[in-house]
């Protein structure tokens, strides 16, 4: 899958981390551990290491940013449906109340729920 526009950035800065800690790590077990090994023998062991590290960096990086963007567009979804669904009742609150006054004949001056004028 392609990743989402707006999102390029944050993967390559992400990622560009991943990889730099993940070469540190890979660099330092390979020299630490394979010390009898020769300057090319150690490069190539880290380069082959880090083919993993590229891997496991872009999946688990991929599924994070993703997996957060749609958790919080569910959240948004969410907020949205109930902020919709409390306009609603106050639209219809205001609106009993209008009928009850206009049944009753009397004058009704409430301003509707979304055009209520700021307390002075």
């Amino acid at each position: 899958m392609k990743p989402h526009k707006s999102r390029e950035g944050l993967y390559l800065a992400l990622l560009a981390a991943a990889l730099v800690v993940g070469l540190i790590a890979v660099s330092w077990y390979e020299i630490r551990h394979n010390t009898t090994d020769g300057i090319l023998a150690t490069v190539l062991a880290v380069l082959e290491h880090m083919q993993s590290v590229v891997v496991f960096a872009a999946t688990a990086i991929y599924v994070s940013v993703e997996g957060g963007a749609m958790l919080a567009e569910k959240y948004l979804q969410r907020r949205y449906r109930e902020g919709r669904e409390a306009e609603r009742a106050a639209w219809m609150a205001w609106y009993e109340r209008w009928q009850a006054a206009q049944s009753r004949g009397e004058p009704f001056d409430e301003p509707p729920p979304n055009r209520q004028e700021p307390d002075s």
